[in-house]
C-alpha cells in the first residue's frame, strides 16, 4: 500500500479502500440512524428513523436506501477511522450531512494524506446520543422547507455535553462566529 504522500488520485484510492474496509453490505442499518449528533462537523444532522441499505447505487425503493461511505469531519479519504470518520449511511443522511458542512471547508481539497477539516468550531460524531421525537419532528420540517433561503439556521443545536474542536488556526477567545444558536423563533 502506498504512503499517502505517494498516491497520485487519493479521492479514489481513498474511497477505494474504504469499501474493501467497511463495505456496505445490503440489509444494514444506516449508522446514524437514531442518532441527535451524528457525522460531526460544524452542523451535526438527526440521523434516519431506521433506514436499511442495500449496496447497489439505485434510488430508494420503498423498503431500501442505497448506501453511501461516508468520510467526515475529516473529508481526506484516506483517513478510514471506521467509527470515527468512516460511516456506511444512507443517502439520506449523506445528502443532508454534505448539504449543511460543505460550505465550511476550505476548496480545493489539499494534497493527498493531509488532513481536510472545516474552517470553524466543529463537533465530534456522537454515535451514542439518541434524537428525541422533537429532534426529528424540528429536522425534518427544516429540510421539508423547498427554498434554501427560507430555511434560516438549523434548529437542532449539540447539547452543551457535546466535544467540540476548535479550528487549529484560530487562539481562544478569537474563535470565528459559531454557527450554533438557540431553536427560538423555529416552530414546528
Amino acid at each position: 500500500m502506498l504512503e499517502p504522500g505517494e498516491v497520485t488520485d487519493p479521492t479514489s484510492t481513498g474511497r477505494k479502500r474504504a469499501s474493501k474496509i467497511h463495505p456496505i453490505i445490503d440489509g444494514m442499518r444506516c449508522e446514524w440512524a437514531g442518532l441527535r449528533h451524528a457525522g460531526g462537523g460544524p452542523l451535526p444532522i438527526v440521523g434516519c428513523r431506521d433506514h436499511v441499505l442495500h449496496s447497489a447505487k439505485e434510488e430508494f425503493n420503498g423498503k431500501t436506501w442505497p448506501g453511501a461511505i461516508h468520510h467526515g469531519p475529516d473529508k481526506n479519504t484516506l483517513n478510514n477511522a471506521v467509527g470515527y470518520n468512516l460511516h456506511d449511511i444512507c443517502q439520506s443522511c449523506h445528502n443532508r450531512w454534505h448539504s449543511l458542512n460543505d460550505p465550511f471547508y476550505e476548496k480545493p481539497r489539499p494534497p493527498a494524506g493531509q488532513v481536510w477539516l472545516p474552517e470553524v468550531a466543529y463537533y465530534l460524531h456522537d454515535p451514542n446520543t439518541v434524537a428525541t421525537e422533537d429532534d426529528y419532528a424540528m429536522s425534518e420540517a427544516w429540510f421539508s422547507i423547498e427554498s434554501k433561503a427560507d430555511r434560516g439556521e438549523y434548529p437542532v443545536v449539540p447539547h452543551e455535553s457535546a466535544r467540540l474542536i476548535l479550528p487549529m488556526s484560530e487562539e481562544l477567545g478569537t474563535l470565528p462566529h459559531n454557527p450554533f444558536h438557540t431553536t427560538e423563533g423555529f416552530t414546528l
